[in-house]
């Protein structure tokens, strides 16, 4: 009977033991998971932005772009102004002139 006694206890302190180690185990696996975690989700992060940051530089472009575009057209158009305006300053000037010897 006391050699029963002794391996109940035996069966039970290893049982204690196993337990134990199973749940160090478990412990140690859900720190290991954690920081796998927080490793995906960091790295995601930074997709996430080199993808952002790669819309935003692509837009930027073809606003810049854009920007040129209306410039070059603006130049353009007040090139043609300018030019209308020296063809025929001397009739716009003679027609000021003019209007204004009239209403006097």
């Amino acid at each position: 009977m006391e050699e029963e006694i002794k391996r109940i206890i035996e069966i039970d302190k290893n049982t204690f033991e196993l337990k134990k180690k199973t749940e160090d185990i478990i412990n140690e696996n859900d720190k290991n998971l954690g920081k796998i975690l927080l490793n995906l989700e960091k790295d995601s992060m930074e997709e996430g932005k080199a993808e952002g940051d790669c819309v935003y530089n692509k837009l930027l472009d073809e606003g810049n772009n854009k920007a040129k575009e209306l410039e070059a057209k603006g130049k353009e158009i007040e090139n043609n102004i300018k030019n209308i305006y020296k063809t025929y300053k001397e009739e716009i000037l003679k027609g000021i002139f003019d209007s204004i010897v009239q209403n006097c």
